[in-house]
């Protein structure tokens, strides 16, 4: 910070003297010291003040369109100089003069509009551009420059008495003028607003631009009233006014009305990281006050790739424009973060074991008590069957070896035992899916009716070639149908035909066809879904499977 506060002192003493050799050239020059060349050295000192200024803003704004903004209003103060020097010095003619004089008001009116759009552009990001509708302003800043260029022709802006010739020493203000003028403030006042409006900085100094911005007012107000203590003192209003131009905004940039990238090697300095910037031979040029000393070994190290100064600390290293930059991090968290990560690894790995083990004992459970449920669950549909077989198996004991009875309880305790097993196939596939295929179904119905051949019962069993699926409810239904119509009709049964078929909407449908002597009528009251004809002594039971278009 005090490098910096020296550095100012140093630029506002070079300001101050560039401005007083001025001033001293001037004066030198309305005394009669060779005028013309005091009037070029003057010219020459405050365009190199203006470029310098120009310059340095090059170096110190961050926002690049206030940049070039900045760098626009000093180029129009050289222009304006410029335009002075050779109404003075290389222009004899009065009409040029008076043409020369008329732009002056070329940067006078460019250089508050500018301002303007540097006042808009604070704040924004480097990308940011001002809306399309700001550039309707250059309209009537063009419009009065170009009244002014045009005064000879209308005498709006300045007027000059009949008979004389037409200078800026004799020209009389009207109208228009006070309206250039007032452009010019009202322009420069809202610039200067926008920019108190936008800084959130302490209130000390911060009104230092306004006060010259008064003193520029004043200054202009009392110069066109023609007081000639003021022509004598400070008579050159191109170096004035420039002067002031450059004071408002240069305050603005001391006071951090416009923000600057000063300072940083302050801030540097302040920062909590450790980092040092050197040279390219690895000289400290800037260090951190948290930095720790480091070998030039250890810098070329940690830019190769990094490396542990110690057990805390990682230094790492980058190439930058002129040097290197050096940074150490302090890593003591990292390690005990992953110090804790890794007890937490191993608590977690050991509960994940628990967990695991109770997983196998919980799954081994789950598939016993889910065997228990279907076996109980099959056990439930089957228990008139268990029962019968039981009934059956000792008649069977008690008949006759190789009699027809024998024969017949045999069968019978066949044709049970068999749905058993197919009706527990069954229920087991229904565990695992909703549906199951047809062929399922056929599978059961034709193992069943092989049974049937074995007692001399002819009939046949015809399935259509098809992949649908059966939602399982409907197959064993269908089963069941085809059970109980074989136990009422098995003693008497002498032909069979059963089927499945397919209509043309893709719905499925079992017909049960028996020719025997039994009632088969039960089986509507049974099975609501079933329809239940005769024809003398055939039987013919139709059961609905699936409606059209129910697939899988």
């Amino acid at each position: 910070m005090a490098e910096k506060v020296a550095d100012n002192r140093k630029t506002a003493v070079i300001v101050a003297a560039v401005i007083l050799c001025a001033i001293l050239a001037r004066v030198l020059g309305k005394n009669g010291f060779s005028s013309a060349l005091m009037g070029l050295v003057r010219t020459l000192l405050y365009i190199s003040l203006y470029l310098g200024w120009g310059i340095s803003i090059r170096k110190r704004v961050i926002q690049p369109q206030v940049r070039r903004y900045l760098s626009a209003v000093s180029l129009l103060m050289v222009f304006w100089f410029i335009v002075r020097t050779c109404k003075y010095s290389f222009v004899s003619d009065l009409n040029g003069a008076r043409y020369l004089w008329y732009f002056y008001y070329f940067p006078m009116l460019f250089i508050p509009l500018l301002s303007v759009f540097v006042a808009m552009s604070l704040g924004k990001p480097e990308g940011f551009r001002l809306p399309k509708w700001t550039r309707l302003l250059y309209l009537p800043t063009a419009l009065l420059v170009l009244l002014v260029l045009t005064n000879d022709m209308h005498q709006w802006v300045f007027s000059f008495p009949a008979n004389e010739i037409w200078t800026d020493k004799n020209n009389i203000v009207e109208p228009g003028y006070f309206v250039v003028f007032g452009w010019e403030i009202l322009c420069a006042v809202t610039a200067l607003v926008t920019i108190l409006f936008k800084s959130r900085q302490s209130q000390q100094r911060r009104y230092l631009p306004a006060v010259i911005l008064l003193c520029s007012v004043v200054y202009a107000l009392i110069y066109i009233s023609g007081v000639e203590w003021m022509r004598v003192l400070a008579g050159d209003i191109t170096a004035a006014q420039c002067l002031m131009y450059m004071g408002i905004l240069e305050s603005c940039l001391q006071t951090g009305l416009i923000p600057t990238n000063t300072g940083y090697d302050a801030l540097f300095q302040f920062a909590s990281v450790g980092m040092q910037i050197t040279d390219r031979d690895y000289r400290i040029c800037y260090a951190s006050s948290a930095a720790k000393p480091l070998p030039k070994e250890a810098m070329i190290q940690a830019e190769n790739g990094g490396c542990l100064w110690d057990e805390t600390t990682l230094l790492k290293a980058y190439p930058i424009s002129g040097g290197h930059t050096v940074w150490q991090e302090d890593i003591s968290d990292l390690l005990r973060v992953r110090e804790e990560l890794s007890s937490a690894k191993e608590e977690l790995e050991d509960r994940n074991e628990i967990l695991r083990d109770q997983y196998r004992k919980d799954a081994q459970r789950y598939r016993l008590e889910e065997q228990n449920r279907l076996y109980d669950l099959v056990q439930r549909e089957t228990q008139t069957q268990l029962w019968e077989i039981d009934t059956l198996a000792d008649r069977f004991a008690e008949t006759e070896r190789g009699s027809a009875e024998q024969k017949e309880l045999l069968l019978r305790i066949l044709v049970l035992a068999t749905y058993i097993k197919r009706h527990k196939d069954m229920v087991i596939s229904s565990d695992r899916s909703r549906t199951i295929p047809v062929n399922l179904l056929e599978g059961a119905l034709r193992e069943s009716c092989s049974n049937l051949s074995l007692a001399g019962i002819g009939g046949n069993l015809y399935m259509p070639r098809t992949e649908a699926l059966l939602p399982v409810q409907a197959a064993l239904n269908a089963y069941d149908l085809f059970e109980d119509a074989l136990e009422l009709s098995l003693d008497i049964l002498h032909y069979y035909f059963v089927t499945i078929l397919e209509d043309d909407t893709g719905a499925l449908s079992l017909h049960i066809d028996f020719e025997c002597a039994a009632d088969l009528s039960p089986l509507s009251e049974k099975y609501p879904d079933v329809t239940v004809e005769q024809n003398d002594d055939n039987w013919f039971v139709t059961q609905t499977l699936t409606a059209g278009g129910d697939r899988a």
